[in-house]
């Protein structure tokens, strides 16, 4: 028995198809302040983390918004 799970409706299709071609992402010695400037003028709610070409984290808004909100005070 095959079972299909639909995620608001969602059509089929393959992760390749629904891949960004150029994704935006970050190393882990930026600032802060440079994941926010992404989060700010782009619609991400996360962000890779590379390393010399892999992958070794994810921010997220939060992650970011907890780490600024302090500076703010």
């Amino acid at each position: 028995v095959s079972y299909r799970i639909h995620y608001f409706e969602s059509q089929e299709g393959t992760v390749a198809e629904a891949m960004t071609p150029d994704p935006t992402w970050i190393e882990p010695e930026a600032d802060i302040m440079t994941a926010v400037e992404v989060f700010l003028h782009r619609q991400f709610r996360r962000l890779p983390v590379l390393s010399n070409g892999r992958l070794v984290g994810l921010i997220t808004r939060r992650d970011a918004l907890r780490e600024v909100y302090p500076m703010a005070q």
